[in-house]
């Protein structure tokens, strides 16, 4: 076994390179949920519909939180890969610097 450090970050860039994907497919299922309700609401009366939108807009409410969970996980996760760089490339200097 060599005395070489590495660092992986094929699973960061992968994650990254994705999370505008991941990103639009949540946005768009939040959006059929509006879409949803919105429908709903327009044809729903009485109290079990006033009830249920209630609900749906505490849901909604949870949704939009998570969206920003899932920014937020998404700039530190972008974050932590420039730690990971950083460190590579002075672990990188060390290797250089090793005796074979």
């Amino acid at each position: 076994m060599s005395g070489y450090k590495l660092l992986d970050t094929r699973k960061f860039d992968e994650f990254i390179s994705n999370s505008s994907k991941i990103r639009k497919e949540y946005d768009d299922i939040n959006a059929k949920y509006k879409d949803a309700m919105s429908t709903l609401k327009e044809n729903w009366r009485g109290k079990g519909a006033d009830q249920f939108f209630s609900d749906a807009k505490m849901m909604q409410s949870n949704l939009d939180c998570i969206a920003d969970i899932l920014q937020t996980m998404c700039d530190r996760l972008i974050d932590c890969r420039e730690v990971f760089s950083e460190t590579d490339t002075t672990i990188g200097e060390e290797n250089k610097n090793k005796e074979i």
